[in-house]
């Protein structure tokens, strides 16, 4: 069914390739013989299907697909889900997108590099708590009866209060009735109290072992609650040890690739709460590592990518502007923009600077001879110029600059944050019965 899909025949294989001094092997359910096209095939789900008929390929298949074209230089994959049947099929062609064969790439440099470094730990042994022998059941037999009580009365007069009470407390009146509510428990609290005590002392026996109850249940209690803030504050100790070591790592990683790319400089791309994030919900230690781990390989990688489009626009400027760093005070924050924009920022600058240069080396206007008829007229007026400021909000801006552009005027090399404000200055144009009146005053004079 493939094969009358895409009108050729298809051959499973298996493909291996260098990039980038990587050794990369991926598998094919099908491949061209030309290899220009790759058939994969994924068993029937309805998720996959919503993906395919318009939701969009989610990563936990493009990954893989990156990996076919990558390995495979073919210019596209047919992938198809299916049961078997023509009724349960659906298909769609997925092309490379630069910026994720980016990311796959470098993933697997860093990986490699994680490889070549990894030490492996000793197992640990997970632990259990110590298996504490239950204890016996407490057993009291007690020989006696009550011989009166009027408990049944109280319980009546109590609960008959309770119900009479208003839940909400609007006017005076129910401040007032609320007031007396309160002192009737409090007194009838007492009472209780002294009735249960008058009781008890009836039947000392009884009084000593409800007293010696009472005693163990408050000390069992005591050293619980003392026990269990103990484990909770260990154990938010160690998620903040891990996350800490993951943020200085990081940070000293960061600080050795500034001091690399001066004056460049690149931003810290994740935060303490990122790092939290990521060990939220996690039970145990090595969960909670293991997840710190995998953020902080992701971060490394968004580091380097950063870096190394740093060393390019470097290298481009030093080629495009040797011995002009007086024109570019703010070089370290334009060498986070992307190159074309840098490098027609440069030129401009250079241009600027030459027209400079021209113009210093003309005579005075007022000693020139009169330009003939065929001057252009002016397009806007050399007058008064109006100021709007358009918004300082940061989200309108990131719309209309790009978040990479904005962020390099929003931060400083130190990773420092600054209030931004676009600002639209505009001259006024000059409309066609002005351009006529400029030409009749020329005339006349």
């Amino acid at each position: 069914m493939a094969e009358k899909i895409v009108g050729a025949d298809l051959f499973p294989a298996t493909g291996v390739t260098i990039i980038d001094d990587l050794p990369l092997l991926a598998s094919f359910d099908g491949l061209t013989m030309m290899e220009d096209l790759v058939f994969e095939h994924k068993l029937w789900n309805e998720k996959l299907v919503a993906q395919i008929e318009g939701v969009g390929i989610e990563p936990d298949y493009y990954w893989q697909l990156e990996q076919q074209l990558l390995v495979s230089g073919a210019e596209r994959v047919l992938l198809v889900c299916s049961d078997g049947t023509s009724a349960k099929l659906r298909y769609v062609y997925y092309e490379s997108h630069d910026h994720r064969r980016e990311a796959l790439t470098a993933g697997w440099k860093q990986f490699q590099e994680d490889l070549q470094n990894f030490e492996p730990e000793t197992p640990v042994q997970a632990l259990e708590g110590e298996v504490i022998q239950d204890t016996t059941a407490l057993v009291v037999q007690l020989d006696g009866s009550v011989i009166d009580s009027n408990l049944h009365l109280l319980e009546e007069q109590i609960f008959k209060r309770i119900d009479s009470v208003k839940s909400a407390l609007v006017t005076d009146q129910d401040f007032a009735d609320a007031e007396s509510a309160v002192k009737f428990f409090k007194k009838t609290e007492t009472k209780l109290k002294d009735g249960k005590e008058t009781a008890l002392a009836q039947v000392p026996d009884i009084a000593r072992l409800f007293t010696r109850i009472d005693h163990l249940t408050e000390t069992m209690a005591t050293k619980r609650k003392s026990l269990d803030k103990q484990v909770k504050h260990q154990k938010q100790h160690i998620k903040d040890s891990i996350v800490l070591k993951a943020v200085t790592t990081l940070d000293k990683e960061r600080q050795v690739i500034n001091t690399e790319l001066t004056p460049g400089w690149i931003a810290a791309v994740v935060t303490p709460a990122d790092f939290q994030e990521v060990i939220k919900g996690k039970k145990n230690v090595s969960s909670m590592q293991s997840a710190v781990n995998d953020r902080l390989a992701q971060a490394r990688i968004e580091q380097k990518q950063q870096a190394q489009n740093i060393k390019n626009n470097l290298a481009m400027y030093r080629k495009m502007a040797v011995d002009k760093d007086y024109l570019f005070p703010d070089l370290d924050v334009l060498l986070h923009k992307e190159q074309t924009d840098l490098m027609a920022i440069i030129e401009l600058r250079l241009n600027q600077e030459a027209k400079q240069k021209v113009a210093d080396k003309e005579p005075d206007p007022a000693t020139e001879p009169e330009k003939g008829e065929d001057q252009p007229d002016l397009l806007y007026t050399n007058g008064k110029v109006t100021e709007e400021i358009l918004t300082d909000d940061i989200h309108a801006m990131e719309k209309w600059l790009g978040k990479g552009s904005l962020d390099c005027y929003r931060f400083d090399r130190h990773g420092n944050e600054y209030r931004i404000e676009l600002i639209i200055r505009r001259a006024a144009l000059i409309t066609p019965a002005q351009q006529l009146s400029l030409q009749t005053e020329k005339e006349i004079a």
